[in-house]
């Protein structure tokens, strides 16, 4: 999977408007189009708050679709896990029983 089409499928994913994702990193609109139709390469400081604003590792962006959706899934499930602060060790039982259910 190419770089914009990974930006892409992470932004739909978590059900991020282009726009909003556009505004919140501060470029156009029609710029990040182009960036998520592998038109445009984006700078590395671009990917960066590209990454930080999809809440994801910078290194995610270059995973293939196959990658990113175990990833997301993860990180999804353990957020509604986790809406309070739970004890580490908690945390790390859910983890434990995630990794052999999936």
């Amino acid at each position: 999977m190419k770089l914009g089409t990974a930006i892409k499928s992470i932004r739909k994913i978590k059900g991020i408007k282009q726009n909003e994702l556009a505004k919140s990193i501060g470029i156009n609109n029609s710029y990040l189009s182009q960036i998520e139709s592998n038109n445009r390469i984006p700078t590395v400081d671009l990917l960066d708050k590209i990454a930080i604003d999809l809440k994801v590792p910078l290194y995610v962006l270059f995973k293939t679709y196959t990658d990113i959706n175990p990833f997301i899934k993860f990180e999804n499930d353990y957020n509604s896990h986790f809406k309070l602060n739970i004890p580490y060790d908690e945390r790390v039982k859910f983890i434990n029983n995630y990794i052999k259910t999936n």
